[in-house]
């Protein structure tokens, strides 16, 4: 399960691990449930075996256990981001003679995303539900971006937008969601819809970098 390309999602995701409480009573055996219906196809560390195998006696210690470790790697990825990614993409767009909102759509949007395809990879492969937990981040993400980090933003840093740019990135933005919601109204994802969304970004890109003059 898991694969989008040319399969209904509802027959992909067709559940298959469930919380073992639901089905066993003892931990033993929610063990062995997980074990046996929930393998680990990728990753070092077995998080469903850590919750319901090693910290089996108190489940709810291990879910704080890995929240404290999401918030880590958050934490972490922000200091790389800020130490090394936003400076090297600051001098790639001015050597590149690129305006801020071209940088910003370009390598500053490749720099956020791609540790979003990779995350999207590995969880479309090491779950049952990966192809559901897959899209479930794109448009979590989504929603977490347009909304509570733009606000915190502009709270923190207020400042004026040019209407022209950002009406056109919004609008984008909005085509590309009904272009998913389209695309996901027969429950699957063919190879051409999904290079159709390739197409979109780069015809996004030929807008933006058409439209928006270089600095210099």
């Amino acid at each position: 399960g898991g694969q989008l390309s040319g399969k209904p999602l509802a027959h992909n995701l067709r559940p298959r691990c469930d919380n073992p409480y639901l089905h066993v009573k003892s931990q033993a055996d929610a063990c062995t449930y997980v074990r046996s219906r929930c393998p680990q196809l990728s990753g070092v560390v077995s998080y469903q075996g850590l919750v319901f195998c090693t910290m089996g006696s108190a489940p709810q210690l291990a879910a704080v256990l890995l929240l404290l470790v999401v918030v880590v790697l958050a934490i972490w990825l922000a200091v790389a981001a800020d130490g090394f990614l936003c400076p090297c993409l600051t001098v790639m767009s001015r050597v590149c003679r690129m305006s801020d909102n071209v940088a910003g759509v370009t390598f500053l949007a490749l720099g956020n995303g791609a540790p979003d395809i990779f995350s999207q990879i590995a969880a479309a492969v090491a779950s049952p539900h990966g192809a559901e937990m897959a899209l479930g981040e794109v448009l979590g993400s989504s929603m977490m971006i347009s909304s509570v980090i733009f606000g915190v933003v502009a709270l923190t840093v207020p400042h004026t937008l040019p209407a022209r740019e950002f009406s056109r990135d919004v609008a984008f933005l909005i085509m590309s969601l009904f272009f998913l919601f389209w695309v996901l109204l027969d429950s699957s994802i063919t190879s051409l819809e999904a290079a159709g969304f390739i197409g979109l970004y780069f015809l996004y890109l030929y807008v933006v970098i058409v439209g928006v003059p270089f600095v210099g």
